[in-house]
């Protein structure tokens, strides 16, 4: 059974090609803005959950914090990815117990790797 991956970043173009280079792989569904990823990740129950760090409105931070404290939510994997600060966020992901993190810009074979072996 395909991955179901939730991807929420910004950068419309960025979702398209990240939706592309994983269709073959994952069911792929993706949102511009952190408004709408909890009830996002309820609805559709992904098995991973990428998100952009630095988005307006709530950070990709945030919105992590809520999907792994959110009762029933516990079982998504969690893969940030920024362009700011690798060293920071790397460690943040080990502290809050991501799954991963990416740096931007990233190879397209290190995201497949994290998200298909989660």
């Amino acid at each position: 059974m395909a991955k179901r991956v939730l991807i929420v970043d910004d950068d419309p173009q960025l979702l398209e090609e990240l939706k592309c280079s994983l269709m073959d792989d994952c069911e792929v569904f993706t949102l511009q803005s952190s408004k709408e990823v909890l009830a996002a990740a309820v609805r559709l129950r992904p098995d991973v959950v990428l998100l952009d760090v630095g988005m307006p409105g709530e950070s990709g931070l945030q919105v992590a914090s809520k999907i792994m404290y959110f009762s029933g939510l516990d079982n998504i994997d969690i893969v940030v990815m920024s362009g700011h600060s690798k060293e920071r966020y790397e460690a943040l992901t080990q502290i809050c117990g991501f799954k991963g993190f990416l740096p931007k810009p990233f190879c397209y074979e290190e995201l497949a790797k994290i998200l298909l072996h989660s």
